[in-house]
């Protein structure tokens, strides 16, 4: 039901279901999501999310990347839906990370930092921790549902 977009990642793929084909399997994170994969001759199988304490542990206080502690973190991917509601924040600086969020600084107009390097588990820790906010934005192919961050910010500490 996602119209095709190829500016958007391999999600949606206009031969996304044949690619899937020649898995062994796919784990997906719906219940839904598995049943219509299966119909579609997939080996699929629901896999729920969760977090992993070892990876999650980091060093507390500021951010590791910059030194400095944030008023506002978001860690994850770049969409439309997310930048207009980061770029509504106003008041407070945000700290980006995630794929594709350079092309969007320049709309910022220098009230967010967009760093360029991903943060995983064991390095968004810190920053999540170091903010005064820790904002996840769940992408529209996830609702109604969850993502990693669910997990990923309680369990840092934040």
């Amino acid at each position: 039901g996602v119209p095709l977009n190829p500016q958007k990642p391999s999600a949606q793929r206009s031969d996304l279901v044949d690619v899937l084909r020649e898995y062994d399997r796919v784990w997906i994170w719906e219940r839904g999501m598995a049943k219509r994969l299966q119909d579609d001759g997939i080996v699929a199988a629901y896999l729920p999310f969760g977090v992993d304490p070892e990876s999650t542990r980091g060093q507390e206080g500021a951010c590791e990347e910059c030194g400095v502690r944030h008023d506002v973190v978001f860690i994850g991917q770049h969409s439309d839906k997310r930048e207009t509601h980061l770029a509504a924040i106003q008041n407070h600086s945000v700290a980006l990370w995630g794929s594709r969020w350079a092309r969007a600084a320049r709309r910022f107009k220098g009230r967010h930092v967009v760093y360029s390097r991903p943060a995983f588990p064991s390095t968004s820790s810190a920053p999540y921790r170091s903010a005064l906010v820790s904002l996840n934005i769940v992408d529209d192919l996830k609702l109604p549902g969850h993502n990693m961050r669910t997990w990923e910010i309680p369990a840092s500490g934040a």
